[in-house]
């Protein structure tokens, strides 16, 4: 994977995760950078409705700010906002 990290937070990033494959991530600080949902999917080649429902399947075993966070709890409403993602958004 490559992406550069001189970049700002707060605009998504091309990262390239293989040969011909190429997702948007959010730079963050804490997390060192955060995929949506339909990201992930791109990246693994299925649908968002697959991703959401491993989450939902897996629930017990995927712990939320360490395999996935909300929008609502680590961004501000102005990112979102400048971003057009909704404050539900998994990350």
């Amino acid at each position: 994977m490559t992406y550069n990290k001189n970049e700002t937070s707060g605009t998504l990033l091309p990262m390239t995760v293989t040969e011909g494959v190429t997702v948007n991530v959010l730079p963050n600080a804490q997390h060192e950078y955060l995929m949506t949902t339909k990201e992930v999917a791109n990246g693994y080649g299925t649908t968002k409705y697959a991703i959401q429902q491993a989450l939902y399947r897996n629930g017990s075993e995927l712990i939320e700010t360490k395999h996935y966070v909300t929008a609502w709890t680590i961004c501000q409403r102005e990112l979102l906002n400048s971003l057009n993602l909704p404050h539900n958004t998994v990350f």
